[in-house]
């Protein structure tokens, strides 16, 4: 009772509270600080008086839960502290894991410990992060070229069987399925209650997220192929190959608008300050604002196919044009204007970027489509500079989180990839709490209320 309490984070006084008279003290929300590494750490709470004392172990992670790694499919883990430019380039092999066949399209996802992602022998595995050990395998009817998306316990994904799975994600068991009318090479997006998805039989799906019941259904002009639905504002964004980019009302699937590219839609749109971005086979980065589709803020012409879906950070968008001279593009967000433009190191195919504290990455492929020839690659956000590479052959868009980046591969292998070939992983950060005795508390601090 009526005790001047300190609250610590790790060996850091973070706050101080006063008890009442029976020795509670209001809730209030500890800001972990950002420089906090992934792994576990303690919150500690001490009585100045009495000494009383009491530890909670916490768990800093970051979940990248689908393709793209949130709704708007902006392609960047804001929340990596771990590998960085200047680390970058230690980065060796922790672990591998081999499927079944091929891992073709599908992207890891990556939530609780496990990493999600489908391979073309028709199954969905999950993967224990740390060890690679495989946790669990679902089986669907074909391949799975559809990426993973998590929400509400279950991990969700197209088939080419013509059906979407939601399973239990820690279990693997099957919770339902829906069909189509064609393979799913769509990747699921999950707002609220509601999954939307793209199909090849021409239809985009609203299917409730808890049952798999049916929401809506609207038909495109063509098939769906691999782009994601990007959702921002109520509004669903998704490329179809008639040659449009489809805006649908998220509640009710009616077409608020189409714009034509023209020419075919794979990319997966990209949404930042409502603005929506996007590729097209033609060669053209287009930006185009929802609110003023005759007067769009720019378009840009590679003159090279663009398959692959844009990654944005802050003022700049990514992008990797394919067919005859493979490039990785850094534009500016507001002008269109080429920042610059490298050398992609391989056969780019729909291959996507996604960026992290500082770094992108982008996989590629050799251009028969087999697994000797590709190469994955790591460069410097501000001028394209390669910073590291290994010899993966990859059309999977890369995941990164907690220190450890993951990509699906054509020679069947989930890898893993920490600093220093897992010496310095971050899964194995000291975990020992800190003794009450070697804590002191900050005496500037003002008691909150």
């Amino acid at each position: 009772a009526n005790e001047a309490v300190d609250m610590y984070f790790d060996g850091t006084d973070m706050w101080l509270a006063v008890t009442n008279s029976t020795g509670a003290f209001a809730a209030h929300q500890l800001d972990i600080p950002k420089d906090a590494l992934p792994g576990i750490h303690w919150v500690t709470a001490v009585g100045r008086k009495t000494g009383d004392a009491v530890q909670v172990a916490f768990n800093v992670s970051t979940n990248w839960s689908q393709y793209g790694f949130d709704l708007q499919g902006r392609g960047r883990n804001p929340y990596e502290n771990v590998i960085d430019p200047t680390n970058v380039g230690t980065l060796d092999i922790a672990w591998k894991r081999a499927t079944g066949d091929a891992i073709n399209f599908s992207s890891p996802a990556v939530q609780g410990g496990l990493v999600y992602i489908g391979s073309t022998d028709g199954k969905l595995y999950a993967i224990n992060a740390a060890s690679g050990a495989i946790k669990w395998t679902a089986a669907t009817g074909q391949a799975v070229i559809s990426s993973p998306t998590l929400a509400y316990g279950n991990v969700y994904v197209g088939s080419n069987d013509f059906k979407v799975y939601a399973f239990n994600a820690k279990t693997g068991a099957r919770v339902w399925s829906a069909p189509t009318g064609a393979a799913v090479t769509s990747s699921p997006t999950v707002v609220g209650n509601t999954l939307y998805i793209g199909s090849e039989d021409h239809n985009v799906y609203a299917l409730n997220a808890e049952n798999g019941q049916t929401v809506w259904i609207t038909p495109t002009g063509n098939r769906i192929s691999q782009s994601k639905p990007a959702v921002a504002g109520g509004v669903v964004y998704v490329g179809s190959t008639d040659d449009k980019l489809y805006a649908l009302d998220s509640g009710k699937g009616g077409v608020l608008f189409t714009f034509s590219a023209p020419s075919p839609i794979k990319s997966s749109p990209a949404v930042a300050n409502g603005v929506v971005y996007f590729g097209s086979e033609d060669g053209r980065v287009w930006a185009l604002n929802p609110n003023n589709l005759d007067g769009f803020p720019w378009r840009y012409s590679t003159g090279q196919v663009i398959d692959g879906s844009p990654a944005i950070v802050d003022n700049t968008i990514f992008i990797a044009p394919t067919l005859n001279s493979e490039t990785i593009d850094a534009f500016d967000i507001g002008s269109g204007k080429l920042r610059w433009s490298v050398p992609a190191p391989s056969y780019v195919d729909a291959n996507s970027i996604v960026i992290a504290n500082g770094v992108g990455y982008l996989g590629t492929e050799d251009n028969l489509g087999g697994d000797g020839g590709g190469q994955f690659s790591a460069f410097d956000l501000k001028d394209g500079t390669v910073l590291w590479t290994a010899g993966i052959s990859t059309n999977s868009r890369p995941a990164i989180a907690n220190g450890t980046l993951y990509i699906g591969s054509l020679d069947g292998n989930l890898y893993a990839f920490q600093l220093d070939a897992g010496f310095n992983a971050v899964y194995r950060p000291k975990q020992t709490p800190p003794s009450y005795a070697s804590l002191h508390p900050n005496y500037r601090l003002k008691p909150i209320r």
